[in-house]
C-alpha cells in the first residue's frame, strides 16, 4: 500500500506548531463548505461515506491526501508506521529517542524519525521480539493500545461487555475497555467490538479527532485562568464555553475554540499566542478581546447573531476568514494582515471593518461592508463576488481597490486608487484615480455619483529592478550592498492586480522531498533562502544561482515544489507566490533540514528576534540535535564565550544552555556588548537524531550587540510635520515606516524610503544615546512604526495636520 501522504501545516508569520485541525470536530462543521464540498466530489469514493465531513476535513487542512487517480481509499487499511506519523504531528509530540530499541527500524527508513519520537513518547512499546513491524496494518485493539497510552485514560473492564473480547490479551482487553468509556472507539453490530480487525484509513481518522477532543482543556466558568506571570504553555487544544471568562498569559500549542456557550456574553484574551486555529463561535455586539497576542488564524463562524472581534495593544492576528456578521476592530498598535469575507457568509450579511488592515479579500456575494474609519491598504473584490455593497466613512481610506465584481461603493471616504474590472460598477465619490484594467473593453463605463464615465487606460509597466541584502534572515544583520546600480536605489514599482496570497504551506521539510503550497491566483510559487529581497528579478537570480527554486502555478490549486539542490547547511528558506502580473505575496518561512544520511553541519549564528535584550543568542545546525555528554552540566563546560574579541572565558553559573530543536543557545546574565562575540563548542559535544556526532571544535560566526531604539516622550500620536524624538544606543539607521508593511531585507525597507513613503535617519557615533528627532513631514496619515533593521521598534499613529 502507498504511504498515506502528510503536509506539515504553516504558521508561518512566527511559530508553527499544531495541523490545522480546531477543537471539536472543527473539520465537520460547515466552515468553507463550498471548498470541502469540492474536495468531496473531487475524491470519487468519499461521497456518502459515513465519514464524508471529517476526511474532507482532513484533506482540506492537508493533514492527509487521496491517491493520484482521485480516491482516498476509506476502507483500506493503515500501516503502523503510517498511524505513529500522523499521530506525531497532531498530538505535536516531536522529541525523537536517542536510543531506538527496535530491531527491524534502521535510520535508512522513512519512518526512522516518527517511531524514535513515539518511542520517546511512550505510546509504544513494539512486540516481545524487540520489532516494530512498521508495514503491518494495525489492529483495533493496538489502535485502542496507542490512544489509552497517549491520553493516560484510567485502564478500563468494559471491553467484557463485548462478545469478541472477552478472551482478548490483557495488554489490550484494559485498554479496550478505556477507549470505550472515553467515547472514541466504538463497537459494530451484535455487539462486537472486532478487536483483531484492521484499522481503516477512515477509522483512523474519526479515532484520532475523538482523541483530539479529550485532549482538549475547556473552560466552563466565567473566571480568570492563567499565570498572573510568566507563560503557561498549553499543549492541548483549548475551549472557552461560558461568557466572562478572562485567559492570560498563556501559549497554546493546539487550536483555540471560542464556543457557543459564550452567548451573547464577553470573553478577554491577554498575552495569549495561539500556534493552531482560533475558532470563534460565540459572542455578542460587545465581545471578543485580544489584547497583546498573538493569533496565527481566526475564523468566525457564529451560528445567530453578530459578534464584535477587537484586537488591542500590541495584538497580531495573521488571517482573519469571516463565514458570520461580525465587526473587526484594529486598535492602534495591533495588527490585522488580511482579512477574507469566505464565500459561506449568508445574503446581506452585514460586516464591519475598523481600524488598519493590510488586505481585505472579498468572496462572498451579495453582502454588505462598512468602513466607518480607518484604511486598508489592498481592497480585493473577486470575480465572484457579485452585488457587493461597500460604504466609507468620512474618516476611512482605501489605497488600493480592485473590483472585479459589480459592486456599489457609497459614502465620502478616500479611495486613492480603483482599477475596475467588471461592468457595473457604481460609487457615490469618485477616487483619485480610476483604472480600467486590462481585460475589460475600452467603452466600459462606472457611475461616480450618478454620473456614467470611462475608467484611465492602463499604463504600460517597466520592468522592477533592484538590488540585494545579505543579511542572513535570522534577525543579524549583514552588510548592506546598495540596491539597484548607477545612482543608487531604483523604487521597486507596484504592479497592478491583486497581491497572491499563500496558504498551506509545508512549514519543515528536508531537503530533496517536495514542500506543498497553494497560491489563490496563477502565477508561481517560490522558495528562495532566507534574506532573499522579494523582487521578481532577485528572485529569478536566486533560482539561477542555485540559492532558490520555483514552479508554474495554477489558482487554488495545490503546488509540489521539490526543493533538490537547495542548500543542505541554510535551514532557513522562506516561500512566496508571484502573480502573472508581478504582484508578490507575503513570506512564509519554513525551514529544510538535511536527510538523516547527510553529515551534521553547522548553519550560522543566531540571536532571537523578540528577545532585543543582547542577552542570548546561539548556533544553529543542518538537523536536530542532542547532548553527547553526559549532562548539561558538560555541556555547559564544553562551551566558551568570547565578549567583543577578548579571549574566550568559561560560562557562569548564572549563564542558561538549552537545545531548541537544531539550535544551541545560550543565555548570558550579564548583556554583552561590541560587534564581534562568538560562542567556542568542544568537538565531540553534540549529535543528531541519527547519531551524527559534530566531531570538531566550533567557533561560530560572530554577532554583534543588538542595537535598540527607544522613543523619547510619551506621546504615541503625532501631527503630520511634528517630529518623533528618539535615542538608539549606537549608531545604526532608524526607520519611519507604516506599520503593516511586510519586509524581509533592508532593501526593502529603503525602497519605501526612495518612494517617499518612509522616512529614515542615519545615527552616527555621536549622535548615539542623545535625543534624535524624526521628521514626519511628507507622510500620510496612518499607523507607524520606529524601527531599526533587525532590531525593535514601537508604534506611532500620524494625524494629519488641523
Amino acid at each position: 500500500m502507498k504511504k498515506l501522504k502528510f503536509i506539515y501545516f504553516t504558521l508561518a508569520l512566527l511559530l508553527a506548531i499544531g495541523v490545522g485541525i480546531p477543537t471539536g470536530g472543527y473539520a465537520n462543521d460547515s466552515t468553507n463548505m463550498q471548498s470541502k464540498t469540492s474536495l468531496s466530489s473531487s475524491l470519487s469514493d468519499v461521497k456518502g461515506h459515513w465519514a464524508e465531513q471529517t476526511i474532507t476535513g482532513y484533506v482540506y487542512n492537508n493533514v492527509v491526501q487521496g491517491y493520484p487517480d482521485g480516491t482516498f481509499k476509506p476502507d483500506s487499511s493503515i500501516t503502523r508506521a503510517e498511524l505513529v506519523t500522523i499521530i506525531n504531528k497532531l498530538f505535536g509530540f516531536q522529541q525523537a529517542s536517542s536510543e531506538l530499541s527496535f530491531s527491524d527500524v534502521t535510520m535508512n527508513d522513512w519512518f526512522f524519525k516518527d517511531v524514535a519520537t513515539a518511542q520517546n513518547a511512550k505510546y509504544i512499546s513494539g512486540y516481545a521480539d524487540n520489532t516494530f513491524r512498521a508495514d503491518n496494518q494495525i489492529t483495533r485493539e493496538e489502535t485502542a493500545v496507542l490512544i489509552t497510552n497517549i491520553l493516560s485514560l484510567k485502564r478500563s473492564s468494559s471491553a467484557n461487555s463485548f462478545t469478541d473480547t472477552n478472551n482478548s490479551p490483557e495488554w489490550s482487553k484494559s485498554a479496550i475497555g478505556s477507549v470505550i468509556d472515553a467515547k472514541i472507539m466504538n463497537g459494530y453490530e451484535s455487539n462486537v467490538f472486532r478487536p483483531t480487525s484492521n484499522l481503516t484509513r477512515a477509522e483512523a481518522l474519526t479515532v484520532l479527532e475523538k482523541a483530539l477532543a479529550a485532549k482538549s482543556i475547556t473552560y466552563k466558568t466565567a473566571g480568570v485562568y492563567g499565570p498572573e506571570t510568566g507563560v503557561e504553555k498549553i499543549k492541548q487544544n483549548v475551549i472557552i464555553d461560558a461568557a466572562n471568562v478572562t485567559l492570560r498569559n498563556v501559549e497554546i500549542e493546539g487550536d483555540l475554540l471560542l464556543g457557543k456557550g459564550i452567548g451573547e456574553g464577553d470573553v478577554t484574551l491577554k498575552n495569549v499566542n495561539v500556534h493552531g486555529t482560533t475558532t470563534v463561535r460565540g459572542g455578542g455586539e460587545n465581545s471578543i478581546h485580544f489584547e497583546d497576542s498573538i493569533m496565527v488564524t481566526i475564523v468566525v463562524d457564529k451560528a445567530t447573531g453578530k459578534v464584535r472581534i477587537v484586537a488591542n495593544g500590541a495584538t497580531q492576528v495573521g488571517n482573519v476568514t469571516v463565514q458570520s456578521n461580525a465587526k473587526i476592530e484594529a486598535e492602534t498598535g495591533s495588527k490585522i494582515n488580511s482579512v477574507t469575507l469566505s464565500e459561506a457568509l449568508p445574503k446581506d450579511s452585514r460586516i464591519q471593518l475598523v481600524g488598519s488592515f493590510e488586505t481585505v479579500n472579498v468572496v462572498a456575494q451579495s453582502i454588505v461592508i462598512e468602513l466607518p474609519k480607518g484604511s486598508v491598504k489592498d481592497f480585493n473584490v473577486g470575480k465572484a463576488a457579485s452585488d457587493t455593497k461597500i460604504d466609507i466613512g468620512n474618516e476611512a481610506a482605501i489605497l488600493s481597490l480592485i473590483l472585479n465584481a459589480a459592486t456599489n461603493i457609497s459614502g465620502q471616504g478616500k479611495i486613492s486608487n480603483a482599477t475596475v474590472n467588471s461592468e457595473g460598477v457604481s460609487m457615490e465619490k469618485a477616487p483619485e484615480k480610476t483604472t480600467r484594467g486590462a481585460d475589460v473593453p475600452s467603452d466600459v463605463k462606472l457611475k461616480v455619483g450618478g454620473n456614467e464615465v470611462k475608467a484611465e487606460q492602463p499604463a504600460s509597466g517597466t520592468a522592477p529592478s533592484g538590488g540585494g541584502d545579505n543579511s542572513n534572515g535570522n534577525g543579524t544583520p549583514g552588510n548592506d550592498t546598495t540596491p539597484g546600480t548607477g545612482g543608487g536605489p531604483i523604487i521597486t514599482p507596484i504592479p497592478s492586480g491583486p497581491t497572491p496570497i499563500l496558504s498551506k504551506v509545508t512549514y519543515q521539510n528536508t531537503v530533496g522531498e517536495n514542500v506543498y503550497a497553494v497560491s489563490d491566483l496563477d502565477g508561481w510559487i517560490y522558495i528562495v533562502e532566507n534574506g532573499t529581497t522579494r523582487n521578481s528579478i532577485i528572485l529569478d537570480e536566486a533560482v539561477k544561482g542555485g540559492k532558490g527554486v520555483k514552479i508554474k502555478t495554477k489558482a487554488n490549486i495545490g503546488s509540489y515544489i521539490n526543493t533538490t539542490g537547495l542548500s543542505k547547511t541554510k535551514v532557513h528558506f522562506v516561500v512566496v507566490a508571484v502573480s502573472s502580473e508581478g504582484k508578490i505575496s507575503d513570506p512564509s518561512h519554513i525551514k529544510l533540514y538535511a536527510g538523516p544520511s547527510d553529515p551534521l553541519q553547522y548553519g550560522d549564528t543566531i540571536y532571537f528576534t523578540g528577545d532585543y535584550t543582547n542577552k542570548k543568542f546561539g548556533m544553529y545546525f543542518n538537523k536536530d540535535i542532542l547532548n553527547n555528554l553526559a549532562d548539561m552540566n558538560a555541556l555547559k563546560a564544553a562551551i566558551s564565550f568570547s565578549n567583543d574579541s577578548v579571549s574566550f572565558q568559561p560560562l557562569s553559573n548564572k549563564d542558561e544552555v538549552v537545545f531548541e530543536g537544531n539550535t544551541i543557545s545560550v543565555t548570558f546574565d550579564v548583556y554583552y556588548t561590541g560587534t564581534n562575540n562568538k560562542l567556542k563548542l568542544n568537538a565531540g559535544s553534540i549529535k543528531d537524531n541519527f547519531n551524527h556526532v559534530f566531531d570538531q571544535e566550533l567557533i561560530s560566526k560572530p554577532i554583534r550587540a543588538v542595537p535598540l531604539v527607544k522613543k523619547m516622550s510619551n506621546a504615541s500620536t503625532f501631527q503630520a510635520g511634528q517630529t518623533v524624538t528618539v535615542r538608539v544606543n549606537q549608531a545604526e539607521t532608524v526607520y519611519l515606516i507604516r506599520s503593516n508593511f511586510y519586509y524581509n531585507t533592508r532593501f526593502d525597507l529603503e525602497n519605501e524610503v526612495v518612494a517617499k513613503r518612509a522616512i529614515k535617519v542615519v545615527i552616527d557615533t555621536d549622535k548615539a544615546n542623545v535625543d534624535v528627532d524624526i521628521p514626519t513631514i511628507g507622510l500620510e496619515p496612518g499607523n507607524y512604526q520606529v524601527m531599526i533593521y533587525g532590531s525593535n521598534s514601537f508604534p506611532i499613529t500620524i494625524n494629519a495636520a488641523p
